[in-house]
């Protein structure tokens, strides 16, 4: 609710990591299995915030961290 105006329900936690390639902050990466619509998101603190299907993940340009977490926490949990 505090970074993206939405009260997502039964969030899962899959990670932390630290982003040692880039600016060595430490990423919490969440999925939320149900409905959210990017024009549900009222961006608050974060940045980059946006919904994903499956699909659109390998299309994504993302930093090698991001998609490392992606594909090591993410893809083997769905």
């Amino acid at each position: 609710m505090e970074e993206i105006g939405v009260n997502v329900q039964d969030p899962i936690f899959l990670t932390d990591e630290i982003d040692s390639e880039g600016d060595g902050q430490l990423v919490s990466l969440f999925v939320v299995i149900g409905t959210i619509r990017p024009s549900d998101i009222n961006l608050r603190e974060g940045q980059g915030f946006d919904v994903f299907t499956v699909t659109e993940l390998a299309d994504l340009n993302i930093s090698p961290f991001v998609r490392r977490a992606i594909d090591s926490h993410l893809l083997p949990f769905l």
